[in-house]
């Protein structure tokens, strides 16, 4: 959410796949979050995405992505953007799916889709996180306790809670499963 905010996004949309089975350890299967922010293209996807810890963000880290994979194990980003270094506009799939990560990762090698688009397209950025670590852990992590504050009763009062200012100045429009946040 914060990276949406930083890329300029004026609407997050959150969706959030919940269970509503006590046979899992949280009550969510699926998260992701698209924004209509800059969306990152292919001439600055490496930098951007793949390089842990840049400063190529203002205020950023360069780890936010990353953190998703501490919620679960398989991550997908989808972007569209302006590529300005081929004067063309791009969509870029990539899926990680730590599972399938050896802890020698100096032999991992990343692969993602581009296209190149043939006509002008709105620009956005998608994350989607799976296989959430809280549905097979024994014991849940302290790190790992997002269903407290994602859960269907709360996400409202959490976002609420982290972006009251950007919400009533209505500098970002934030969607729960296709539900306006504010009415």
């Amino acid at each position: 959410l914060n990276n949406s905010l930083q890329a300029k996004a004026s609407r997050i949309d959150l969706v959030i796949d919940y269970t509503g089975s006590a046979a899992t350890r949280t009550p969510m299967t699926r998260i992701e979050v698209k924004d209509n922010g800059q969306g990152v293209a292919v001439s600055e996807f490496e930098d951007k995405i793949l390089l842990i810890g840049t400063n190529v963000k203002k205020d950023g880290q360069g780890v936010g992505r990353f953190g998703a994979l501490q919620l679960g194990e398989k991550m997908t980003i989808d972007t569209v953007a302006f590529d300005a270094a081929g004067h063309h506009y791009t969509r870029i799939h990539f899926p990680l799916d730590t599972s399938a990560i050896s802890s020698a990762l100096s032999k991992v090698n990343l692969e993602y889709d581009v296209e190149v688009l043939k006509k002008k397209a709105n620009p956005y950025y998608k994350v989607t996180i799976e296989k959430l670590h809280h549905n097979k852990q024994g014991m849940v992590l302290p790190r790992n306790k997002i269903s407290e504050k994602f859960n269907s009763e709360l996400i409202r009062q959490s976002l609420f809670e982290k972006y009251p200012l950007q919400i009533f100045h209505r500098e970002v429009e934030f969607t729960i499963n296709g539900t306006p946040l504010m009415v």
